[in-house]
């Protein structure tokens, strides 16, 4: 069977999700957020913490290296994460953490592309990737070359209510 650039790209993308990965972004958001909320004045925590009176409290996006947490404020300048260096080196560490697990993802996915594009048939992938037979697309076999038999379609078009140009 030959392979189409849809196929290999299906392939490529099963093989990826079977890759472990963490969302270090949602860790960040996270630390973010509780560091913020722990910073809150008591009377603003008791508000927040109150699920009839948390729509009150004032939230603002926090920022750090492109990614960013809607956090609880009090109305003062809001929590800034460069203020906290605990906070700051643990944030770090996630984002090196992030960008390795990117890093690492994209030259897998560049490795494998580079083998499934340097094959034209569903065979020739089998054999220079036997380990991922599972992830590969199931063999057609031969095509049909007959056409089933259809009459009457202009009728049914006529009878919907279709105007033929060259009768107007």
């Amino acid at each position: 069977m030959r392979l189409t650039n849809f196929l290999r790209d299906c392939f490529i993308n099963d093989v990826m999700r079977g890759l472990p990965s963490t969302d270090h972004g949602e860790k960040i958001r996270k630390l973010i957020f509780d560091e913020a909320v722990k910073a809150l004045p008591p009377a603003v925590a008791a508000l927040w913490n109150d699920t009839k009176l948390k729509g009150f409290v004032y939230t603002r996006a926090v920022y750090f290296e492109g990614r960013s947490a809607s956090c609880p404020m009090d109305n003062t300048d809001g929590f800034i994460v460069n203020e906290h260096p605990k906070l700051l080196a643990k944030l770090r560490e996630l984002d090196k953490a992030a960008d390795a697990q990117a890093n690492r993802d994209s030259n897998l996915r560049s490795r494998l592309r580079a083998v499934a594009y340097g094959c034209s048939t569903l065979e020739q992938l089998r054999e220079a990737l036997p380990e991922f037979i599972a992830y590969m697309p199931e063999d057609e076999g031969k095509a049909v070359r007959t056409l089933p038999v259809v009459q009457g379609v202009a009728d049914e078009f006529k009878r919907a209510g279709w105007k033929d140009r060259k009768a107007a």
